[in-house]
């Protein structure tokens, strides 16, 4: 697996703006137990950067989770 960070739990999550044109790169801290992959990220982003990127798509193409899979989804 590989890692965005020194940190092991670290992963990249790229941003788009809701046009589709890529935004910015971010390294966010996973929970690796939570049971929903989606979940653990968008609390992962919140929890980091509380507002910044709300409304914006989120791609993790490495998640740090036990059902590890790349997800995107819409930041809330």
């Amino acid at each position: 697996m590989t890692h965005f960070c020194v940190d092991e739990n670290s992963i990249r999550v790229d941003l788009f703006k809701p046009s589709g044109k890529w935004y910015t790169t971010i390294s966010v801290k996973m929970n690796f137990t939570n049971p929903s992959i989606h979940n653990s990220l968008q609390e992962a982003i919140k929890e980091k950067y509380p507002t910044n990127y709300e409304g914006m798509t989120a791609v993790c193409l490495n998640p740090f989770h036990k059902f590890s899979h790349p997800v995107m989804l819409t930041v809330k």
